[in-house]
Parts: C-alpha cells; structure tokens; sequence
C-alpha cells in the first residue's frame, strides 16, 4: 500500500532536482566548479577515514581504524596486532 507513495515521492524528488540541475546549468553553471569537487572530496575524506572488514564476503566492522583499534576484541586489532608481532620477527631473523 506504501509502494504507490514511495514512487511518487522518488519521481517527484527526481523532477525535482532535474529541474533544479537545468536551472542552476543555465544561470548558475559556476557553482557546479565549486560544487562537484566539493562533494568529491567529501566523499573521499569518508572513504580513506573508515575501515572495513570483511570475512568470506561478510563485513564483521566498519569503522574509524582508531574507534577499532581501540576495542582489543575486534578482528580490525587483532589483525594489527598479528602484524606487529610479525613484522618485528621478520626484522630480528
């Protein structure tokens, strides 16, 4: 019963930022210079600040890696730390 609503509300939501999007290329095309790399760099700042990790195609965390790397339960720390241990052998042989 909700499914009638949710279309109109998407294609009146997607008439409406057609419209926005054609006026704003005619008179105001120097905001889309500001604008797309704006959100570009948004959305690249949330991509290199978070971490995933997944396992057989299941994500286990997402997060900081500082928010993982402080839960010493997570498999985000233990893989950290697997690592140091590693690392510190490898230089010592």
């Amino acid at each position: 019963m909700n499914i009638p609503y949710q279309i109109e509300g998407f294609a009146f939501s997607m008439i409406q930022l057609l419209g926005i999007t054609v006026v704003m290329s005619q008179a105001q095309w120097q905001v889309f210079i500001v604008f797309v790399p704006v959100i570009a760099m948004c959305i690249w700042y949330q991509v290199i600040n978070s971490c995933v990790l997944g396992n057989s195609g299941v994500i286990e965390e997402y997060d900081s890696p500082t928010k993982l790397l402080e839960n010493k339960s997570s498999s985000f720390a233990q893989l950290v730390a697997e690592y140091s241990v590693r690392s510190k052998s490898s230089f010592e042989n």
